[in-house]
């Protein structure tokens, strides 16, 4: 068998089946110099990018590794199938696990969950030669070691994605990470983080974290921020956290002299009884006080949104647009829920019998959101209809990625970071313009 590996992080289709050829912000992956950073010296290996590349089905290869695949499990099944048809060996890495294993399972060799070290994958590996490879591996958390950064040489990145630690310490009821971490997170040596930054930096200075929340541990994002610092790195970056990182005073002052631009928060609701139904232990009252602190230190905030609750009404999207508006929110993102197959709101939805009897056929097979993954609801919300939500929420998404509320946002922060933010917010009015596109798409199908 030739040592030769073949790595691709997959990207999507559009409803027209268009590849999307384009990063987009929240897409950004950090597999692929993760995996290749693993691999052993005597194998040869080939990276892929297919956001910015194409795939080359002749490679040479005799192992296919396909990074997490998102959403669009089908696409990823195409590809699957051509190296398998082709006597390649095809492992997957599993982000989805009850999706994946529902769609993947013909067409792939082995998966795994978690993410590989040098050793773990030394050891997959060499169960491939020695053909015993296991249909499944659970790789787990250890980051700890330097990742290969060669892989987007000569691509074109508006900025670099780093990591700091792996899971989360909180379960949310719609999250897929509670399944593989079990409310567990692994920190990595602040050491091999600082040697990622200084090696990104030489190529490009705007960074983004891309941990599930970067506020695990309020200890070591302490020392983190302070080498930081003392390195003197001259980075600009963004990260993800929860919301009560805003009373954190010492962290958000360190966290404004290491370079921290923007903080993205899963706020979801501002109704204290949809919190509960999402296992989220944060007091709705307390969001207008921490973003305020936030903004103080001269950090922009960015705020996911989540439609189709059960204590939403049609009030809920006024609600939530008064709330952006107050709180000078500088990026505001839009979902509808997707109860995802093996979390916990997909298990008190289901039991209560309310997914639509042809979940699986419109998730996997209809092609109604692989480009755009929440722009419909696949279940009966409590209090209103599925297409009254859909419709208020496209209304609500669009309003608020007009251009005059993108400007009129852009200019009440500092002028110097005003092109980050309009890059920003033109990346949230390009995915509702497609969104939109898809979701009037949908209904053309379903009328017939």
């Amino acid at each position: 068998m030739k040592k030769r590996i073949y790595i691709i992080q997959p990207s999507y289709k559009s409803m027209d089946g268009k590849l999307i050829k384009r990063l987009p912000v929240f897409n950004f992956s950090n597999n692929l110099p993760i995996i290749s950073a693993t691999v052993p010296g005597s194998w040869e290996k080939r990276i892929c990018n297919e956001y910015l590349d194409s795939i080359d089905f002749n490679d040479d290869a005799s192992v296919v590794i396909l990074c997490s695949t998102g959403y669009d499990i089908r696409h990823s099944h195409e590809i699957a199938k051509k190296f398998r048809d082709n006597g390649k060996i095809v492992i997957l890495g599993v982000l989805m696990e009850q999706i994946s294993k529902q769609v993947m399972m013909d067409v792939i060799d082995s998966s795994f969950t978690g993410y590989p070290n040098p050793m773990s994958m030394n050891e997959l590996l060499e169960d491939v030669l020695n053909h015993r490879l296991k249909t499944e591996y659970n790789l787990g958390m250890n980051l700890d070691f330097e990742f290969d950064y060669s892989v987007f040489n000569n691509q074109k990145m508006w900025f670099y994605p780093v990591m700091a630690g792996v899971g989360c310490k909180y379960s949310c009821s719609y999250c897929c990470y509670p399944q593989f971490y079990q409310k567990k997170y692994r920190m990595r040596d602040i050491e091999y983080v600082i040697n990622d930054l200084k090696n990104i930096s030489k190529k490009c200075k705007i960074i983004g974290f891309l941990d599930a929340n970067i506020y695990n541990n309020r200890e070591y994002l302490i020392k983190l921020l302070q080498k930081i610092i003392d390195e003197k790195l001259n980075i600009q970056w963004g990260v993800q956290a929860t919301i009560d990182i805003g009373d954190d005073i010492e962290v958000l002052s360190l966290l404004k002299r290491a370079g921290c631009k923007i903080i993205f928060f899963g706020i979801e609701t501002i109704d204290q009884i949809n919190m509960k139904q999402l296992n989220k232990h944060f007091n709705i009252n307390n969001f207008p006080r921490q973003m305020k602190n936030i903004k103080e230190y001269g950090i922009y905030v960015g705020a996911f949104f989540m439609f189709g609750l059960d204590n939403d009404t049609n009030e809920t999207f006024k609600n939530i647009e008064r709330f952006i508006k107050k709180n000078e929110i500088d990026i505001p993102y839009l979902h509808l829920l997707i109860p995802m197959p093996g979390s916990g709101i997909y298990r008190q939805i289901e039991s209560e019998g309310r997914i639509h009897k042809k979940y699986y056929d419109e998730f996997m097979n209809s092609n109604p959101l692989y480009s755009i993954p929440c722009s419909k609801l696949f279940f009966e919300p409590k209090k209103t209809k599925d297409y009254e939500i859909e419709q208020q929420y496209l209304k609500l998404f669009g309003k608020l990625c007009s251009w005059s509320e993108i400007i009129d946002r852009i200019l009440t922060g500092k002028l110097a970071n005003a092109f980050l933010m309009l890059y920003l917010n033109y990346d949230a009015r390009r995915k509702f313009m497609a969104m939109k596109l898809n979701y009037n798409k949908i209904k053309e199908l379903e009328a017939g």
